[in-house]
C-alpha cells in the first residue's frame, strides 16, 4: 500500500523547523465506499453551482473525472516517526519517493510541487511506533463491504 504524504518542501521545512529534527506521520487505513453511479457528483456540483471551469476543460480534453468517496470504514491506523536521515535513506532505498506529482498540473495549469510517498508495506519495522486496529468484526459489516468479510 502506498500513502501519499505531503509536499518535499513543505516537509523539509516542518522537520528543520520543530526543534526536534523529526515528522509524525499518522496513517488511516479505511475501507472506501465510491460513488459508481455518481449521484455524489451531480449533488455535489449543485451545491457548488454547477461545472467549474476546470471541469468543462478536463471534460473538453477528454480526461475522466475523479471518482468521488462517500463513505469510510477505518480498518487500523499506524503512527510513524521520521527523521531527516530516516527519509533521505528511505528514498535511498525505495520506501519513500520524494518524486510523487512531478509531472502532473494545478487546476489552473501550473505544475505541482513534488510530494513524499510512503510504501508501507517496505517501511522497516523500526519506524512503526503504534498500530491500533478496528472493526475486528467482520460480519458487522458483511452487507456494506461484502469484498472485506
Amino acid at each position: 500500500m502506498r500513502v501519499i504524504l505531503g509536499g518535499v518542501d513543505e516537509y523539509e521545512e516542518l522537520i528543520s523547523s520543530d526543534g526536534k529534527g523529526g515528522i509524525g506521520v499518522f496513517v488511516v487505513n479505511v475501507v472506501v465506499h465510491e460513488d459508481f453511479n455518481e449521484d455524489f457528483r451531480r449533488w455535489h456540483e449543485e451545491q457548488k453551482g454547477g461545472e467549474s471551469n476546470y471541469t468543462l476543460e478536463r471534460e473538453a480534453d477528454g480526461r475522466p473525472t475523479r471518482r468521488r468517496k462517500t463513505a469510510y470504514m477505518i480498518v487500523n491506523v499506524m503512527a510513524y516517526y521520521f527523521r531527516k536521515q530516516d527519509i533521505d535513506k528511505g528514498v535511498k532505498n525505495g520506501w519513500m519517493r520524494n518524486d510523487f506529482q512531478l509531472g502532473m498540473r494545478n487546476y489552473d495549469g501550473t505544475p505541482r510541487n513534488p510530494k513524499y510517498m510512503l510504501c508501507l508495506d517496505q517501511v522497516p519495522k523500526k519506524y512503526l511506533l503504534f498500530v491500533k486496529n478496528f472493526n475486528q468484526d467482520p460480519e458487522e459489516f458483511n452487507e456494506e463491504y461484502p469484498d472485506q468479510a
